[in-house]
């Protein structure tokens, strides 16, 4: 019978970086406040010497694949009430995936965290596998950001949603910068301004996405990263 506890959360997170220590500080308060016990990090940009970092004092267990201190690197943190007990650790030189496979009450498990390549890499993911303890006797544990989608439609759609709702409140602006011109109303200006921050909310999140993905490119196909 496989049980870690009655309850046990897995949390599974893309940091987009972990050297700045207020962002660390706010990151590791959401995961103690929200009951993680599991934890699966990704891009922690931290060199193999700053992963002392991630050790607070509700985890008591860090186990890490290094790149850079600008790009990839992997984590995975236990809580302290989780009673593992690690026989091996595969850790990725590229700061892609680390493999700790160990033992909670005399089970054997293997837990698995992944930062994919953002580009189809057949030969990435075959080693990956290759290194994948037998599933016969271990229970998989698997997080991680594989860089890709489950439903292109989905994805596609949700851009469309985008598109539209942009659409939406470029028209309503429009709109209430023609009512303002007739009709100076405290009311209409303030409305003015939520919708105007509302747009620059979306606009700021496209453009963050863009500036991500070229900067992935680049080090990608650059061999940068």
């Amino acid at each position: 019978d496989f049980s870690i506890r009655p309850h046990c959360a897995l949390h599974c997170l893309n940091c987009r970086g972990l050297n700045n220590p207020i962002k660390r500080s706010k990151i590791f308060h959401y995961l103690n406040h929200a009951g993680a016990h599991v934890i699966f990090l990704q891009e922690t940009h931290l060199k193999p010497s700053d992963h002392v970092r991630l050790k607070k004092g509700w985890i008591n267990q860090t186990y890490h694949s290094s790149f850079s201190g600008k790009a990839r690197g992997v984590a995975i943190l236990l809580h302290k009430s989780v009673p593992f007990v690690h026989t091996s650790v595969v850790s990725d030189p590229n700061g892609r995936f680390v493999i700790v496979t160990g033992q909670i009450h005399n089970t054997s498990v293997a837990l698995i965290n992944i930062y994919a390549p953002n580009y189809d890499d057949e030969g990435f993911f075959k080693r990956l596998f290759s290194l994948i303890p037998d599933l016969s006797t271990h229970y998989l544990i698997l997080g991680g950001d594989f860089n890709c989608w489950l439903n292109p439609h989905l994805d596609r759609y949700e851009k469309k949603l985008r598109k539209r709702k942009e659409t939406e409140l470029l028209q309503h602006i429009f709109h209430l910068d023609n009512e303002y011109a007739i009709n100076q109303s405290p009311d209409l200006y303030k409305e003015r301004l939520s919708v105007q921050a509302e747009y620059d909310t979306l606009m700021t999140h496209q453009a963050t996405e863009m500036i991500l993905q070229s900067r992935a490119n680049y080090y990608e196909h650059g061999d940068k990263a």
